[in-house]
């Protein structure tokens, strides 16, 4: 089959990315919004000598699992890829991902992976969301604000994104209509915004991304951000980030300007108040914080006697959640700003037998080790892209 073919197909598996695939004459072919059972009916949008990319055009064979997407932009916005797959569905899925990297990466069969742990509420969790901003040429319409389709720079723009809390529209709003009006000269040149709540959604922080900063606009980024907030209720905070690159991370390494609160104040699992400034990470849904660190803690069965270093630690909250229960704890971040808000959170939690350290884990844990080692529990939650061998 060549690009621009249709054909019909039954898709064998998913992929933990959503997508469906088939084989026909030894071809795989991926098909984005398919699940395992289904005949679909597809168009060949790329070719490869070993595998190509379709379209799903048509569902002829529903497979059980299949639901409704609640979004209706769910299959063009790259947001995310799973909602055609009824919920408990893609627990397991995700636990079969686990079982498939252990067997196939790690060469390890025989682990025993236990049930996905289900979110309380899998709709309206996330604390943080990332927009791209589209500039139309001057005269042809709005600021658009929203995603990317998925594997193109074509931007798909819907405020009602069911997995974000409410709070969140308020403030795209207000930034597609004082933006054009404070900065007409588009002297800012925002590309990307980037939204972070606590759990309650209750505090919002607003970092708009520019490629390049100047003094003078410091007075215009003001006017705007008095503007923002004077229109939404909650937003203490509005900072400007500065990343000179055209991909990869939307966040560059420089806050040149704020207004209102530099962090944000989060109430952490068993009572932990958290500092998190425009940096720092935690994790994204608060209610599956809370049974995270409560499986950690019981996987760590502390004493309180044991040294625990908690390897990629953040804004510290596995850390201190770990303290009460061990004799000291060490946690190893190489994000600066983290190990900062990771330090004035065990400040204002009263916590003392907690220290942070600022570095690479892959250089500060074996030069740590000699002159204070050794260590009982180690918790490693790096990040996407994995544990460096030396770690390990």
């Amino acid at each position: 089959m060549q690009v621009g073919d249709t054909g019909v197909f039954l898709i064998e598996r998913l992929t933990l990315q959503g997508e469906g695939v088939a084989r026909q004459e030894g071809l795989v072919l991926f098909v984005p919004g398919c699940l395992p059972g289904e005949r679909v009916r597809v168009r060949i949008t790329a070719r490869k000598p070993r595998f190509a990319r379709g379209e799903l055009l048509a569902v002829e064979q529903p497979a059980p699992e299949r639901v409704t997407p609640r979004c209706p932009v769910f299959g063009l916005c790259g947001g995310c890829q799973l909602q055609m797959l009824a919920y408990p569905d893609q627990l397991k899925l995700k636990r079969q991902a686990v079982q498939d990297a252990l067997r196939r990466i790690g060469g390890v069969p025989d682990v025993p992976v236990a049930p996905v742990w289900a979110a309380p509420a899998p709709w309206r969790y996330r604390n943080r969301v990332q927009f791209h901003v589209d500039w139309p040429p001057e005269g042809e319409g709005p600021l658009r604000l929203g995603y990317f389709r998925q594997n193109t720079r074509e931007l798909v723009e819907y405020d009602g994104c069911p997995l974000l809390p409410p709070s969140f529209a308020p403030v795209f709003a207000a930034v597609r209509r004082w933006l054009p009006v404070v900065d007409p000269g588009r002297e800012l040149a925002v590309k990307h915004l980037v939204l972070k709540a606590t759990g309650c959604g209750r505090q919002l922080m607003l970092i708009l991304v520019v490629a390049k900063w100047q003094a003078r606009l410091r007075s215009l980024t003001a006017r705007l951000a008095g503007h923002l907030q004077a229109e939404v209720l909650g937003l203490v905070s509005v900072l400007i980030n500065v990343n000179k690159k055209r991909t990869g991370e939307v966040l560059g390494p420089g806050y040149p300007f704020s207004a209102g609160r530099p962090a944000l104040m989060e109430q952490g699992p068993g009572g932990i108040k958290l500092q998190l400034g425009p940096a720092s990470f935690l994790q994204v849904n608060p209610e599956q914080t809370v049974n995270l660190y409560r499986l950690v803690a019981e996987a760590c069965r502390l004493t309180g006697r044991e040294t625990v270093v908690d390897a990629y630690c953040g804004v510290g909250g596995i850390s201190l959640y770990l303290a009460g229960q061990a004799a000291r704890v060490v946690g190893i971040e190489v994000v600066a700003a983290a190990v900062a808000d990771a330090r004035e959170n065990a400040r204002l939690n009263g916590i003392t037998n907690a220290a942070f350290l600022a570095g690479r884990v892959e250089t500060v844990l074996p030069a740590w080790l000699p002159a204070n080692g050794p260590v009982d529990v180690v918790v490693l939650d790096p990040p996407r892209h994995g544990c460096q061998p030396a770690v390990l």
